[in-house]
């Protein structure tokens, strides 16, 4: 990897404004997940490896914290219904929760799944803004590189490629993104 990283730089430096390219490596995880990584024996990216880059953590929860958050999210969802295949309404049920349930935001919110869908947005669009404003080259990664990588990797897409928002476009970027790297 620093191999490469390192011919990008040099191939940058040779074009007129090369020198001046921004170039950042996005790490999906938080910096105390990598160095916990690192202590694991896997890696994780430094200055002293990549000086010509900058490296960034993104802070978003691994796929067991989205799990968890999904989970309770569901859980919450059929809270008081008799089961998930019920053909009542939703709102049918005196437990379940309604529009104006004044609590149901704080308890979607307790459930981390919006803190999750959050940290992949916010990733998502500092890639796209580095991409598109300060022309940057940009590494997504990760520990295993196919849950939050290819994740922020397809929004950042979205949000810079208008194709990518139309119903071809988004099944390419799906097969490529997804599909190709065996996600079911």
């Amino acid at each position: 990897d620093e191999g490469l990283l390192a011919a990008i730089a040099r191939e940058d430096a040779g074009e007129p404004t090369g020198g001046d390219r921004c170039r950042e490596i996005v790490d999906c995880r938080g910096r105390d997940a990598a160095a916990a990584n690192q202590l694991g024996g896997a890696g994780t990216e430094t200055k002293k490896g990549y000086p010509d880059w900058r490296v960034s953590f993104a802070g978003i929860g691994n796929i067991h914290a989205v799990r968890a958050a999904h989970k309770a999210l569901a859980a919450l969802c059929v809270a008081g219904r008799e089961a998930p295949h019920d053909e009542k309404s939703l709102f049918d049920s005196e437990h379940a929760a309604a529009p104006n349930d004044l609590e149901w935001g704080a308890k979607v919110e307790g459930t981390g799944w919006l803190s999750e869908i959050r940290g992949l947005l916010r990733c998502a669009w500092h890639v796209a803004a580095a991409v598109k404003r300060r022309r940057a080259r940009v590494v997504i990664h990760c520990s295993h590189g196919w849950d939050r990588t290819s994740q922020v990797a397809a929004l950042a897409q979205i949000l810079l490629d208008a194709r990518c928002r139309t119903q071809r476009g988004f099944a390419r970027l799906v097969e490529k993104d997804f599909v190709a790297f065996g996600h079911p």
